[in-house]
C-alpha cells in the first residue's frame, strides 16, 4: 500500500541513494559507448562481425578465469572496495587509449583489457554494498541497483549513436570521463573504508533505524 511505499523510501540513506545516482551515471555511460563499440569498430577499421565475436569470446574467457581470483584478492589488500576501485580506474586510460590508434589489433586488445578491469570485479562491489545493508531489504536494494544501471541504457545508445555520426572517437573519450568521476565519486563516499589500517572505522550503514516490514517492502512479482 501507499504507506509502505513511504516506509521503503525512508528505509535507506542517503549515500545509498548517491550509490544509485553512481550507478546510473556508469550505466549511461557503458550505454552511450560500450553498448556501441561493434558499430565502432566496423565504422572505424571495417571488421566483421566474425572478429568482433572473438574479441567478446577472449573477453568472457578472461574475465570468467579472473573472477574466480578476485575473493583471493580482496583479502589480501584489504577489502572489496578497494579491489573494485582500483581495477576498474585501470580500465579508464586503456578506453581513452583506444581513441589514439589507427591499428584493430592494438585498438581490440585495449578494448579486451579494459573491458575485463571494468567488470571483473563487480561481483564484489556488489557483495560489499549488500553488507551494508539488511539481509531483508537485500533483495529491493538490489532489484534498485539493476534498474538504475539498466535503465539510462536505451537514452545511452541514442547520445552514444548521435555523437559517433558526429565523431567516432567523441563517445568513448566521454565514457572514459563519465567513469572517472564515477569511481572518484564513490571513492570519496567511502574514504573511510579506503584509509586502510586495524583501527578503520566501519562504513555506515546504507539503511536508516526505521526498518520496513519485509511484506510492504517487497515488490510486486
Amino acid at each position: 500500500g501507499r504507506g509502505g511505499g513511504v516506509r521503503l523510501r525512508g528505509a535507506f540513506t542517503r549515500r545509498f541513494y548517491l550509490i544509485v545516482a553512481i550507478e546510473v551515471a556508469i550505466g549511461f555511460g557503458a550505454a552511450m559507448s560500450i553498448h556501441n563499440i561493434d558499430y565502432y569498430f566496423a565504422a572505424k577499421y571495417n571488421v566483421n562481425s566474425a572478429q568482433l565475436g572473438t574479441v567478446v569470446g577472449l573477453q568472457q574467457l578472461a574475465m570468467a578465469a579472473l573472477m574466480l581470483y578476485m575473493p583471493r584478492l580482496s583479502d589480501r589488500v584489504g577489502g572489496p572496495l578497494k579491489v573494485y576501485i582500483a581495477v576498474s580506474s585501470a580500465s579508464v586510460p586503456l578506453l581513452i587509449a583506444m581513441t589514439f590508434t589507427n591499428n584493430f589489433i592494438l585498438a581490440a586488445s585495449l578494448f579486451l583489457i579494459r573491458s575485463v578491469l571494468m567488470n571483473v570485479a563487480t561481483p564484489l562491489f556488489d557483495a560489499f554494498v549488500m553488507r551494508l545493508v539488511p539481509r531483508d531489504l537485500r533483495g529491493i536494494a538490489s532489484s534498485i541497483l539493476s534498474l538504475s544501471w539498466t535503465l539510462p541504457a536505451g537514452g545511452g545508445r541514442a547520445v552514444g549513436g548521435w555523437l559517433l555520426d558526429k565523431n567516432l572517437e567523441l563517445p568513448l573519450r566521454l565514457t572514459a570521463a563519465i567513469y572517472a568521476a564515477a569511481i572518484a565519486a564513490l571513492a570519496a563516499m567511502f574514504r573511510d573504508e579506503l584509509g586502510g589500517g586495524e583501527g578503520r572505522a566501519p562504513s555506515a550503514p546504507l539503511y536508516t533505524s526505521k526498518k520496513p516490514p519485509i511484506a510492504e517492502a517487497e515488490p510486486a512479482r
